[in-house]
């Protein structure tokens, strides 16, 4: 999680600014903080997706850009 308010206030208006500068970034328009990405078991570098979807639904979203 990151640290403090002022800190996620300041990531969400840097991922906005990013997300703007491309195309294929431009409609993202949440953001999640999850502490530790989880990998699938087979390919230990690969998000695994599924189980970051299941986490996903029940955790708090954050408006890319606004004070949250």
């Amino acid at each position: 999680m990151v640290a403090t308010l002022a800190l996620r206030q300041k990531l969400l208006g840097e991922l906005q600014i990013m997300g703007a500068a491309h195309a294929h970034t431009r409609p993202i328009t949440r953001a999640y903080f999850h502490p530790h990405f989880p990998v699938d078991v087979r390919h230990n570098a690969k998000i695994h997706r599924l189980s970051l979807t299941q986490w996903a639904t029940q955790q708090p979203s954050y408006a890319l850009g606004s004070p949250s």
